[in-house]
């Protein structure tokens, strides 16, 4: 449960939108793929939370190279 909550509110990509189990847990990632849906699930979800979705507790999405580049650029300075 402290992992869980960790990845909610004190991860460094906590500020980046996504489904709050995906956000959470790796489980629904781990399914996705072994689903074979990860494209379609990542499709939809860019359509509903926009350019940068959070898609595991570790894992960024994007649909533009300018969102990536920005975010980038951010970690590396």
């Amino acid at each position: 449960v402290g992992w869980l909550a960790y990845n909610i509110l004190f991860h460094p990509l906590r500020k980046y939108p996504g489904p709050l189990l995906w956000r959470s847990s790796p489980i629904p990632r781990i399914l996705s793929r072994w689903r074979g849906s990860t494209v379609f699930d990542a499709h939809r979800l860019h359509e509903q939370y926009g350019p940068v979705v959070r898609l595991s507790p570790w894992e960024l999405s994007y649909t533009s190279s300018d969102a990536w580049k920005g975010n980038y650029y951010l970690v590396l300075v």
